[in-house]
């Protein structure tokens, strides 16, 4: 089990009855669906109910399975056994994750609507209101932190990985034709891989594949494209680039020992 520690006072926090306490007495309570606010002072944080909707109902539809399955591969051949999902939205990757490989799992997200959807999906999996610039959890307490298609704090990363971070982040084709519908013009820029001091590329997957454009409305929703262009109800697009870069990281200190 991966413990979580009080954002108070960076204390372990211990589950008693329907909360959680460290030995400062800060207390926690757990939500009725089994998720912990561990968030202070951020209320309506993150993501809306529309965009969290409309990320899952884009998952259901198979849009990313390539992506998750290339990421469950790399978990399973580097040996990872606790995983923090940092930025985890509605915990689809957990999710599959979880029911691939049946390791030990935490997943964050600062969406008080994608975290109760989270955590009623699948139970098994520990999901706190978090954020990744304040991770709740002690030093190297997991193995590898996921983080994809969300902020990165490289401090806390290394705070808080053992071993890898593995990186998702959209690659320059990715939602092409989505963008081309929506916008007069689409500037095509080349992702920026990025750096990490204590961290070492190890690894790096490019995925670029075309999915039938159903659901439509959800997928131009779970973007921020929603908020920043104007929606034409008549947009008639029939498929979708889907293009990602996976990136695994090392830690430095881990990387050297095992040269």
């Amino acid at each position: 089990m991966i413990k979580l520690i009080c954002p108070v006072c960076k204390n372990v926090l211990h589950k008693k009855s329907n909360s959680y306490v460290c030995i400062s007495n800060h207390n926690f309570d757990i939500a009725r669906s089994g998720y912990v606010n561990l968030l202070l002072n951020k209320p309506n944080s993150g993501d809306n109910k529309l965009m969290i909707n409309a990320r899952h109902n884009i998952h259901q539809q198979g849009f990313f399975s390539k992506v998750v399955s290339k990421i469950i591969e790399m978990i399973d051949s580097n040996n990872i056994k606790t995983i923090l999902d940092a930025g985890c939205g509605e915990g689809y990757y957990s999710r599959e994750i979880y029911n691939a490989l049946g390791i030990n799992i935490c997943g964050i997200d600062v969406s008080k609507y994608a975290i109760n959807k989270a955590k009623k999906l699948c139970p098994s999996i520990t999901y706190v209101i978090a954020s990744n610039y304040d991770i709740p959890l002690d030093v190297e307490s997991v193995d590898a932190i996921l983080n994809v298609f969300a902020p990165d704090f490289e401090k806390e990363f290394e705070r808080v990985s053992k071993e890898y971070i593995i990186k998702v982040i959209p690659d320059e084709y990715h939602l092409f034709e989505l963008k081309n519908a929506l916008y007069d013009k689409v500037i095509i820029k080349k992702p920026k891989v990025p750096s990490y001091q204590n961290f070492k590329l190890i690894d790096e997957i490019s995925i670029s594949y075309s999915h039938k454009a159903n659901s439509l409305i959800d997928l131009i929703k779970m973007t921020p494209f929603y908020y920043n262009s104007k929606i034409n109800e008549n947009i008639n697009i029939k498929y979708v680039t889907i293009a990602v870069k996976i990136l695994l990281y090392k830690k430095m200190c881990n990387f050297i020992n095992s040269l």
